[in-house]
């Protein structure tokens, strides 16, 4: 693609702490009922493994900003909440969200934002709309101009993000997904550059536009005008997606690997980037062997297991590290991640099915 994801200064998040939003209690029921599953599950997965390659430690952005000295890790759900706005409209701006937004955790019926041991805010809230309402944001409309977004409010001083999810189904020709796959291929989208683009809603639109990559933006192509990591990746739900902990997500843009990726496995010895990131921090903690354990054996992954999980023997003297497993290692050359790909897959089915059938009524 002859592309390089640039850092700009900004901040990320360090362990994304989700908040889902439904605005109203007419977001659609399934969607209700499902998402706070789905978020719980890819948090805490390989997909948010990975993004450790946008860490900012160390990281002078482009023009000499310093950077926000931030490391990558897995995140969780915060919490599910249903909202009365103030307003009753059918018609929504993204700078009426945006003050909505900041109101509702004034009043306490929101969470306040997290934030990480220096400071940085670690919550987004992902934002339901219910259907038959319709959104603008810059000129922009739901359906015609985009499916979902992300943005950045400062609230107290501190840079807030959040993501607005427009109700997809009223979308002439599908163009925004209909089934609930599409639906969590948009989420883990905007989930995805919300962590590693955290304040780029406070870059004006003109800078952004002209392709000024500037501070606060973190992590972008071409200063911007290429998009973000999910952007860079996205062609209409066509091969631009795979399964990550029984769910079906977007592929992300990876400098490492110089392609579209949902994970890149930890290397070990015999294997290096880009087929294999460096593990960091946890992941390269040493564990003992256990008497008896033969070098590269392990037991059979726990079902919700994904693929960092496991232990392979390492070159610092009989010890090994904890998650540095990878595609090719393993007892007798066994590939553990097609086999924690294939139990994942085996876990979502029939709860995939499930969903299929609730949804094929807006198909």
């Amino acid at each position: 693609m002859g592309v390089v994801v640039a850092y700009y200064g900004g901040r990320v998040l360090s362990n994304v702490a989700i908040v889902a939003v439904f605005w109203t209690s007419n977001v659609d029921i399934d969607l209700q009922q499902e998402v706070g599953d789905f978020y719980t599950a890819i948090a805490a997965s390989s997909y948010v493994d990975w993004l450790e390659e946008y860490d900012t430690l160390g990281r002078v952005g482009v023009g000499g900003q310093p950077g926000s000295e931030q490391h990558i890790g897995r995140g969780s759900l915060a919490g599910v909440v249903t909202i009365t706005p103030s307003t009753q409209s059918t018609a929504l701006d993204d700078g009426v969200i945006a003050s909505e937004l900041a109101a509702q955790i004034a009043a306490g019926s929101l969470p306040a934002p997290t934030v990480d041991a220096a400071g940085n805010v670690n919550t987004v809230y992902m934002i339901e709309v219910p259907p038959g309402y319709t959104v603008t944001r810059l000129g922009g409309v739901s359906c015609t101009d985009f499916c979902g977004y992300h943005s950045t409010v400062s609230i107290g001083g501190k840079s807030v993000p959040y993501a607005v999810l427009p109700d997809s189904h009223a979308c002439i020709g599908a163009v925004c997904g209909q089934g609930f796959d599409d639906e969590t291929i948009l989420r883990s989208h905007e989930l995805a550059e919300a962590i590693t683009d955290t304040e780029s809603g406070l870059v004006s639109a003109a800078d952004v536009d002209a392709g000024n990559g500037v501070y606060p933006m973190a992590w972008a192509g071409d200063g911007g005008t290429r998009g973000e990591i999910g952007d860079l990746c996205f062609h209409g739900f066509v091969d631009d997606n795979d399964q990550v902990a029984g769910y079906q997500v977007q592929k992300l843009w990876s400098n490492l690997a110089g392609a579209c990726v949902v994970g890149i496995p930890i290397c070990t010895p015999g294997t290096t980037p880009p087929a294999c990131r460096p593990c960091e921090g946890v992941e390269c903690a040493p564990v003992d062997a256990g008497s008896g354990a033969d070098a590269g054996a392990r037991g059979a992954p726990d079902a919700d297991a994904d693929a960092s999980v496991g232990a392979d023997a390492g070159p610092d003297g009989g010890r090994v590290r904890a998650g540095c497993s990878a595609a090719g290692a393993g007892a007798a050359g066994v590939d553990a991640w097609a086999v924690v790909a294939a139990l994942s897959a085996s876990l979502g089915t029939a709860r995939r099915a499930r969903r299929r059938a609730r949804w094929r009524r807006g198909a």
